[in-house]
């Protein structure tokens, strides 16, 4: 299998319930040009840091249509955001 085709099948996987997938809608992604993660609310930790999920995903959404989707392992988006 070539590095495509284990990509693909790893995409696969996540579409067909072999992983927990989180989808947050960004709303001013168009704006500000950055993707928005929450992680802490009023003191607690949360969004990204207490979510069970194996992947984040972001639509980026513009006059209620989704024009595209970040998807993210969140781990890595974990260790990589402070």
């Amino acid at each position: 299998m070539d590095f495509g085709e284990s990509k693909q099948d790893e995409i696969a996987n996540i579409f067909e319930k072999k992983g927990l997938l989180e989808l947050k809608a960004d709303r001013r992604i168009f704006e500000t040009g950055n993707l928005c993660f929450e992680v802490k609310c009023r003191g607690h930790l949360s969004g990204i840091n207490s979510s069970e999920a194996n992947w984040f995903a972001i639509s980026a959404t513009y006059e209620g249509q989704t024009l595209g989707i970040f998807m993210f392992e969140i781990e890595t988006l974990r260790y990589n955001i402070e």
